[in-house]
Formats: C-alpha cells, structure tokens, sequence
C-alpha cells in the first residue's frame, strides 16, 4: 500500500519535494481551504501548483518585490501595496499583461520586469508581472487557467542556485527527456492506432514535428485554442477573441474558464451525447453559418472529468468536416494507450501530469497535431496543420518546460504503459466489485464508463467505438454520488487513501470535486449535473484486497451515518 497523507496540507504523497497535490483528508478541510479559512492555510506546505503558488515561487517573489517594487499612494493618501508572480518568457508575460488590463478595464497598474536568479550568474532569466494588489486576482486568474507560471523546480533553481550543475550539462540532459518523452507518446499513439486499423497512409505522426511539450496541461490547451484563434485571424497574435468556440460536455472547471475569458465560448452540458449532438447541429452550427459567423472550434474530453461521459467522436468528426470547425480533444483521463482519438481530432492535448507521470511531482502537458491519419485529410484541415508546423510553432512556440522537470518525466514514464494495464484492471474490479453493490444503497450514483444508466448506454458505446480492442482499458477515473449529504461526508472522512486535488496518480487519489471545483457556484453545478455530494476517485496500484477493505470501511461508516 502507497503511503497516506494525513494531516491537512501535507503533501501528497507525504514527505514529497515539488508534489502537486495537498492533502485535505476530511469534508470541512476542503470547505476551508476553499473560504481560504487561515487555520486550514497556515498548515500548506504545497498545493496544485497553478492554484497555489509554491512556497519556493513565493519566496522568490518576495525577493523580486523587495528589489523592483515601486511603492506609490492612492488619490486618498493610502499606500498602494504590490504583488507579483513569475513566468518564463517575455511573451507568456505579455499576453498576461494584456489579460490583467483587460479585466480592470484599463485600471490595473502593471509592468514587466525582466530578472534572474537572486545573485546566480547561470540562472535562466525570467519576467516578473508586477499588479497592484487590487487587480493582483486578475493576475492570479491568468497564472491558473493559462497554465505558464513557472514551476518550483525552476523556482528553487532562481532561488537557491544551481548546486554546482553545469548549465550546458542540464540544458542537453533536459534537451534529451523531452525527446524521450515525445517519442514515447508518439510510439504508444502510433501502437494504438495500428492496433485499431487507422488507415496512416496519407501521413505518420512525427514526434519531433507534430507534438510538443508544455508547462502543464491547461499551458497545452491554451496553445491550441491560441493556435486555431491566430490561423483564423491570418497570423494575428491578438488572442483574446471574439470568435465563437463549443465546450462540449461538462469539462473541467479550469477549461471551461479559459475558453469563455479568450472566446465566445457556448458552453453545452449534455445528459445523452446524441441529443446534444442534435442540439449542436440544428442550433449552433447551422445558426452560426447562417449568421455568418460560424463556430471556429469544438472542445471536449474523452471521457470528461468528473462525470466520466463519453461523446460520440465519431459522429462530431464528421460534423467538424461538413461545418467546418476545429475539433481540439483532451484526452488526458483516457491517456494514450485505451482510446483512439488522433484519426477524429485536429488536436489532441493532455495533461502528463496525471498517469503518464503518476508520481504527483511535476506538472506538464503535451499537443499533438493530426498531420493526416484517418480521413482527417480535408483542404480545411491540411490548411490548419500545415499553418501550425510551417508558419505558427516555428514563430511563436516556446520550450517553457523546465529542463529538470522534462528529466523527471522522462524517468517517470518509462513504465506509463504498465501502469496504465494496472490501473485499469484495479478500476474496473473496484467499480464492480466494491461500488456497485452499495448503489440503490448509499450511492445514488456510480458514474464509470461501464456504468451509464442511460437507456442505450451511450457512454459505453462510444467509447468502445474507438477502444483500443488488444490492451485498452476503461480508465482510472470514476465518481460517486450520494442520496444524503451527511453520508457522503462520511464516506469520505473514513476513506483512508490520498485525498486531495489532482486524479491519474500511481496511488489512489479522491476529492469532493463539486465542492473543490464550484464551492461559490454550487447550484449552477447541480444544474449542469454535478451534484454537490459527488466524491471523485482515481483508482491506484495498491493492491485489491487492501483496496476493498479501505473501501468497505468508508462505506460502513456512511451507511451509519
């Protein structure tokens, strides 16, 4: 059995340098770390990383203030305080610049300052967006939902100094894990689309060309919505556009946010994927064509987090060609191995912080073009690939993952595909096992893909549709939903495992997702089905009989409750 965090705001796994996800073991933790409650606060020493700035990146910002700040007082004689956060490149700040003043209407006070490592020589050079502590929420919105801030691994290096590393050294050794990594991914999505008969005569995917690698995975989907939103507008670099954009299904929360901040996002909750799809067609797609001002991209996930529905990819590849959009698929919770999504998406993103990692120690994120495979050969979207590899990524693309994080990866997933076999096997048995016996019960609901309640299981349909048929599996993910708040709290004060933000871990990872991601929006949640009892579970390695009984114990307490 993995080790367990315990305590509030220990790290998770415990005693973990650069982890990315907090423990927060009880129901009233998560209430408090969402109302910012101090007791809860005081005890993090990490959280996810794109919501709560590293302690590491903390301190470092304190020393870029204590030496660029420019103290100044308002109209009324008051000292206007300031804030700053730290991001890797000139043009990540810039855009971010342009965000913060765009959401204070012209009144944030804000400049870029270019710095390195405090007193290092060899430290990389970064750049301090500086925000009056009014609009510093504006600032920390951009830092979460763009995904570029630096990591605590780059923090720690401009903080403390490279240790006697030799620069050039780290750079080729970061250098060759990321050409580790994007062969990796290129090999197992090349392996699942032979497995599934995916006609690659037309075009192979080129791990060196076709993906690249990003600070996290939001950063990943940022860059495709940044990439679609410069080829419409003939090169522009004006990103936050006016251009409508789909969400399609309940998406995670952070996603959702970026495309309504930098498009004219429709966003469409679905119970069943085919009436949505009807819904798509009749009154988005032909109505916007009609109105000339068609939709410019639909984005989804397969399966979604945390509901863990399914859409028919098929059917909306073939609808991407007839009305002409983009179709960007987030594959993070199925990975690479279980499902065959290139041949039907234009871009596939994923965050690599979950599964093909595992370790909760770093996050990153790649894209993958489709340079052809499948019937994905229209002029429309040979125009958009060939824009990206000759005319977008060599102009604009940025190489932000930081070289010791790229070296971690590339050591983390070398057993991905294993882990992948393992964690899938454990999910399904825990679902039908352990889960599913207690619905009716105590669970109102079990959502995994095998488990849809709907009349002709869509979900499972279209998942199976593009499974991979030799080794792909349904997936660590599943969520539990519950007919009485009470007893979903005590389920998850008495589940013994990891509880925390983050899901595709090694070990078993779970959080009251409804709560966590829509704490001050609760009731607009419940209307797009995410009931505010529903407990998210990523299923682990451990072993089964240790799982069972950890399991047994939770749901004990809450039929007591």
């Amino acid at each position: 059995m993995f080790k367990v965090a315990t305590r509030v705001g220990e790290s998770v796994p415990p005693d973990t340098q650069h982890a990315v996800s907090v423990s927060l073991p009880t129901w009233e933790s998560n209430i408090g770390y969402r109302e910012l409650n101090p007791v809860v606060m005081e005890k993090f020493v990490c959280g996810y990383p794109r919501v709560f700035v590293p302690l590491v990146n903390q301190d470092f910002c304190n020393k870029v203030l204590d030496k660029y700040s420019k103290p100044s007082s308002s109209e009324n004689g008051e000292a206007i305080e300031e804030k700053c956060l730290i991001f890797p490149s000139l043009q990540v700040a810039k855009i971010c610049v342009d965000f913060v003043i765009k959401l204070s209407n012209n009144l944030a006070k804000v400049r870029i300052v270019k710095v390195s490592g405090i007193g290092k020589k060899s430290t990389p050079q970064v750049y301090a967006v500086i925000v009056d502590a009014e609009n510093y929420p504006h600032l920390k919105e951009y830092y979460q939902i763009a995904g570029e801030g630096i990591s605590s691994r780059l923090g720690n290096y401009l903080l403390n100094g490279d240790d006697g590393c030799d620069p050039d050294e780290l750079s080729l050794a970061g250098s060759n894990a990321k050409s580790v990594v994007k062969r990796r991914i290129s090999d197992e999505i090349t392996d699942t689309m032979n497995k599934c008969g995916t006609d690659c005569s037309n075009a192979k995917l080129d791990a060196n060309k076709d993906i690249s690698l990003y600070s996290s995975g939001m950063a990943s989907i940022f860059s495709a919505l940044k990439l679609i939103l410069s080829f419409d507008n003939e090169g522009s670099t004006s990103f936050i556009g006016k251009k409508k954009t789909v969400m399609f299904g309940v998406g995670f929360s952070d996603t959702i946010t970026l495309l309504e901040r930098f498009s004219n996002n429709y966003f469409l909750p679905y119970d069943k994927s085919s009436t949505a799809l009807t819904y798509l067609e009749n009154e988005i797609l032909i109505k916007s064509k009609q109105e000339n001002d068609p939709v410019l991209a639909v984005f989804l996930e397969t399966p979604s987090n945390p509901l863990v529905k399914m859409a028919d990819l098929i059917k909306l590849h073939e609808l991407s060609i007839k009305y002409g959009f983009y179709l960007v698929v987030d594959n993070t919770v199925s990975g690479f191995v279980n499902l065959n999504v290139l041949p039907y998406a234009d871009i596939v993103v994923s965050s690599l912080t979950k599964l093909f990692s595992g370790a909760s120690n770093l996050l990153a994120g790649s894209l993958i073009l489709n340079p052809g495979v499948g019937d994905n050969t229209t002029t429309q979207k040979k125009a958009l690939y060939d824009f990206a590899v000759n005319e977008y990524f060599p102009k604009y693309y940025e190489d932000l993952l930081w070289e010791e994080d790229a070296i971690v990866l590339a050591k983390n997933s070398e057993d991905y595909v294993d882990r992948v076999h393992q964690t899938n096997a454990n999910a399904e048995w825990c679902v039908n096992e352990v889960l599913m016996p207690y619905k009716g019960k105590l669970f109102k609901g079990v959502n995994y893909i095998t488990t849809k309640d709907d009349d002709d299981n869509e979900t499972l349909k279209n998942y199976t549709a593009i499974k991979n048929p030799v080794d792909g599996g349904y997936g660590t993910l599943c969520s539990v939903t519950f007919y009485d708040l009470e007893k979903a709290k005590a389920f998850y004060d008495n589940l013994k495992v990891c509880k925390g933000p983050s899901l595709g871990t090694n070990f078993t990872l779970s959080c009251p997702y409804t709560l966590l991601a829509h704490y001050f929006d609760l009731e607009e949640a419940a209307e797009h089905g995410l009931d505010k009892t529903l407990i998210r579970i990523s299923i682990g390695m451990e072993n089964r009989e240790e799982l069972k009984t950890v399991f047994n114990k939770a749901i004990k307490a809450a039929l007591q409750a």
